[in-house]
């Protein structure tokens, strides 16, 4: 045993620094977080423009308005290849990590990133890889939160239904990036 003790323990370490990402985080407790006043994290909320007019975007307190941003996968020319399990290329999901790590409202250190899909098979395939490879780039808080918008929904948390294309509304601002 002692033979494999620290070859395991320098492997479980540099796991930690290197390899996948921060864990996942309930809707409840994403709300939660962001609605500390104090806190640094962002919610990258990861649904195209008409996933987001049909179902609806987060309600957040007032002081959780600005760390909420829409950052859909990014488009690519079609014939892309190598799909992943929810339909993304792996060129979008490089993209998109390029966009969000590149935000001047985080810090790679500090802020917590929070990753928020449109339902759990997307969780469990881009928004893992993305998860990962924003870690990769030196976000060291990176969390997929469980079940993604769907799982918001069925917790009961509050939500403005969709309509205008700008999402400026009273309850529920999101910034838009990187949409078509």
């Amino acid at each position: 045993i002692a033979q494999y003790g620290l070859p395991l323990l320098l492997f479980l370490v540099w796991k930690n620094a290197y390899g996948g990402f921060s864990g996942y985080a309930s809707p409840g407790e994403v709300s939660e977080f962001l609605g500390v006043k104090e806190s640094d994290a962002i919610l990258i909320d990861l649904r195209n423009d008409l996933d987001r007019e049909d179902d609806g975007i987060p309600e957040l307190k007032f002081g959780a308005r600005g760390k909420v941003a829409a950052i859909p996968f990014q488009n690519v020319v079609s014939g892309a290849t190598n799909l992943v399990k929810s339909g993304a290329t792996k060129l979008q999901i490089e993209l998109t990590a390029i966009v969000i790590a590149n935000l001047a409202a985080i810090d790679r250190r500090k802020t917590r990133v929070f990753l928020m899909a449109r339902s759990k098979g997307e969780t469990d395939g881009a928004a893992k890889s993305l998860a990962r490879l924003l870690r990769k780039a030196g976000l060291r808080n990176v969390f997929l939160m469980e079940g993604g918008f769907s799982q918001w929904q069925n917790d009961e948390l509050p939500c403005v239904q969709g309509g205008s294309g700008s999402y400026e509304k009273e309850r529920g601002t999101i910034k838009v990036l990187g949409d078509r």
